[in-house]
């Protein structure tokens, strides 16, 4: 080339070059500003934590009476009065939430009906348990306990009890809170003892902690 005939030359390619590295580095800082460190949390993984709502984990299962089998609702075995064989239906017409709710209804004041559930804990544990009820007419015989929640051992002996419900009422919360003590398995209950009337049970929860 000859370089008086093309004057430029000389300076225009070191430019064209240098330009080129600066477009290069440029490029590389953005890629490198794309990666957020993993102890920083952009705005949209902030709103995918889980929230503390989503991590109180209930552990009754069906806890709204809404699967039922041919003869008895799942996960819940039945001990409907012998006197009173029907005495525990699932109300697909009465609900706190939902399609339905667990119902016992008993006409003869000596009857006793049970629904009841194992439930896995872990020892030394403090629970809470939530249960909404609804009345009609609860007479309960004298000394005995009427629409009642219960959570107790396994071997039959009890651990802790909700309050317990007579007469008419809409539907209305109730709750307790336990310790599991030594055991890895508790029974709950709901039961209409030694009464009349009619009682419903619905969106029954039983988490762990207290509230």
């Amino acid at each position: 080339m000859n370089a008086a005939k093309y004057p430029t030359a000389l300076w225009l390619v070191p430019l064209v070059l240098f330009l080129a590295t600066m477009f290069q580095c440029i490029a590389s800082d953005q890629d490198k500003n794309r990666l957020v460190p993993a102890d920083v949390k952009t705005p949209e993984a902030a709103t995918r934590e889980p929230s503390a709502e989503s991590l109180r984990e209930n552990l009754v299962m069906n806890s709204g009476f809404e699967k039922s089998g041919q003869d008895e609702l799942e996960y819940w075995a039945l001990m409907p009065a012998k006197s009173e064989l029907s005495a525990i239906t699932v109300d697909g017409a009465e609900s706190h939430s939902g399609n339905s709710s667990l119902r016992i209804s008993q006409a003869n004041a000596d009857s006793f009906s049970v629904c009841k559930q194992n439930i896995p804990v872990e020892p030394g544990t403090d629970y809470t348990v939530t249960c909404w009820m609804k009345g009609e007419n609860i007479v309960i015989t004298e000394g005995c306990e009427g629409a009642h929640v219960l959570i107790g051992k396994t071997d039959g002996h009890g651990i802790k009890g909700a309050a317990i419900q007579q007469g008419s009422f809409p539907w209305k919360k109730t709750a307790m809170t336990f310790n599991s003590g030594s055991e890895n398995t508790v029974t709950l209950q709901l039961y209409l003892h030694l009464s009349t009337g009619d009682v419903w049970y619905d969106d029954i929860e039983m988490v762990k902690g207290l509230e």
